[in-house]
């Protein structure tokens, strides 16, 4: 029993750390100074608004009021300092880095969209490096290394702080994930109903959809590209989806369980005397991979054949 449990639980790790997620960067916002209180870089807005003043008086040669204000001037620049010029540096294993934009004079920046995605063991092996990008040496402002800390379900929170960020926003999200279910074509004589069996793994989203073809098939007889029906029965018989005449269709239908759910496609009709063929794919949308099922055997222990027609 307990290598049974053992066994089931590096199963489903194993398959959360193979499930495909992503990761998406927010608000990132930084400390107003360094660890030891000096400024990240020298004259900001302040400066250069202070020193166009300065040109501007002496283009008006106004030297003596330049001479009076120069002082001040100088004093302006001496304390004006600017935020930082951020940047981030996204690293993963096996992956070339991700580098942002520059986000000039802030302490408080976005990149919209920065998302990555990959395999959540991929992400886990996120570093994410904050910079302060200078002329020649940048200065770091902090790195968070994401380690074992992704939850598990989809979550939006506030990370840090860490170096000198304050809090940088990180949404987390499982990707769901498209597994094909059965495919192919069904030939339907006149005045016939097929029964199409549909194992669906467990809850979600099946994705149905499927074109008919008559006339545009050569078939004798056949005037139009028209089936007369489709319906959806739930494992325990119930109708959860129908149509009626069409000729192509695509139904995206939500299902709270898993089981064999049947598809009918009716070529029954008063005027009916031809035949339909039905080209059609069934795939099922869940929250992570479905392990992979083998074939299923019929009551004898056979394979299953082919749809059934009435």
């Amino acid at each position: 029993m307990r290598r049974l449990r053992a066994l089931i639980l590096l199963t489903l790790v194993s398959a959360a750390h193979a499930q495909e997620a992503r990761l998406c960067v927010g608000r990132l916002v930084v400390e107003a100074s360094k660890q030891d209180g000096t400024p990240w870089d020298g004259p900001g807005a302040g400066a250069h608004t202070a020193g166009k003043l300065l040109h501007l008086a002496a283009e008006t040669a106004e030297e003596e009021a330049l001479v009076h204000a120069a002082p001040v001037v100088a004093q302006v620049i001496d304390r004006a300092t600017a935020a930082p010029d951020l940047r981030l540096t996204l690293t993963r294993d096996r992956r070339p880095p991700t580098t942002t934009a520059v986000r000039q004079d802030t302490t408080s920046a976005t990149w919209d969209p920065l998302c990555i995605t990959g395999p959540r063991a991929e992400l886990q092996s996120l570093a994410i490096e904050v910079t302060d990008e200078d002329l020649s040496e940048h200065d770091q402002v902090g790195i968070l290394k994401l380690s074992e800390g992704l939850p598990m379900v989809a979550r939006t929170w506030q990370a840090g702080p860490f170096g000198r960020v304050k809090s940088l926003e990180l949404t987390y999200t499982p990707l769901q994930t498209v597994t094909d279910l059965r495919q192919g074509l069904v030939h339907l004589p006149a005045g016939h109903t097929t029964h199409l069996d549909l194992v669906a793994p467990g809850p979600g989203v099946l994705l149905l959809a499927w074109t008919v073809a008559g006339r545009k098939a050569g078939i004798e007889g056949a005037h139009d590209d028209q089936l007369i029906g489709y319906s959806l029965l739930t494992p325990d018989g119930r109708l959860l989806d129908e149509l009626g005449k069409h000729t192509e269709a695509e139904r995206r239908i939500s299902i709270r369980e898993g089981g064999t759910y049947q598809v009918h496609y009716s070529n029954r009709g008063f005027l009916r005397s031809s035949a339909r063929e039905v080209s059609f794919k069934f795939r099922w949308e869940g929250a992570s991979a479905p392990p992979q099922a083998a074939p299923r055997a019929g009551i004898d222990g056979h394979a299953p054949a082919t749809p059934r027609l009435e």
